[in-house]
């Protein structure tokens, strides 16, 4: 059953308008963002992060995922925090990258999923573009990579990405850059899939800069 069907959803609207309908709409916004936080405070008993214990999620587990995005693009914008926090392009350069933004939010939780289990599907079209590029070269790049400037989109839910200084087709999915309106999800999302490093959208930057320097030492 998908994010569509979900009987509860219909909940969120209220009649009325005026100061009474902001207010609503705010008590709404402020009930949601209470429950990602208890959410991302592990109340729902994982193994520990870096545990080799995968826990596949169940049909319940992505529902309640995507009830949860699904509660908070109904109550403001989503996935705008990868644009906001922005990635430094010599970084970003490093990685090969695709997002996933296409479909509705949470179909991209779906094709993030298939991608995940089966792999990139050799037998249809997968575009990848840098994460990031030199922003004089953007112009450039755009045309020849199918991107508008170039590198990877980052306005959908997922950005997948490849080792550092290799390709998604040659070293498969190392990385998931995790969007603003999944953040609830992380946790569940990592003792899935322990051998990728999921990484919230506002630390991304951070934690790449991390993983190319790494990288560079143990070459110099």
């Amino acid at each position: 059953m998908g994010i569509e069907d979900f009987s509860g959803a219909d909940s969120l609207e209220e009649e009325g308008d005026g100061s009474n309908q902001f207010e609503k709409a705010e008590l709404r916004r402020a009930k949601v963002l209470a429950m990602l936080r208890a959410r991302e405070r592990g109340d729902f008993d994982l193994p520990p992060e870096n545990s080799a214990n995968r826990k596949p999620l169940r049909p319940e587990d992505i529902l309640d995922i995507k009830t949860a995005a699904h509660l908070l693009e109904k109550v403001g914008e989503v996935n705008l925090d990868l644009l906001v926090n922005g990635i430094d392009w010599q970084i970003g350069s490093r990685f090969d990258a695709h997002g996933i933004r296409k479909v509705s939010v949470t179909g991209q939780l779906d094709s993030l999923l298939n991608l995940l289990e089966n792999g990139v599907n050799s037998s249809r079209r997968f575009d990848t573009a840098p994460l990031e590029v030199d922003p004089d070269l953007r112009a450039g790049l755009g045309a020849g990579l199918g991107t508008g400037g170039g590198a990877a989109y980052k306005d959908g839910s997922f950005v997948v990405l490849g080792p550092v200084d290799s390709s998604i087709a040659e070293g498969g999915i190392k990385y998931v850059i995790v969007n603003d309106v999944y953040y609830g999800a992380v946790a569940r999302l990592k003792t899935a899939f322990p051998e990728v490093e999921f990484l919230r959208a506002d630390e991304a930057n951070q934690r790449l800069t991390e993983i190319v320097e790494k990288a560079d030492k143990s070459v110099g």
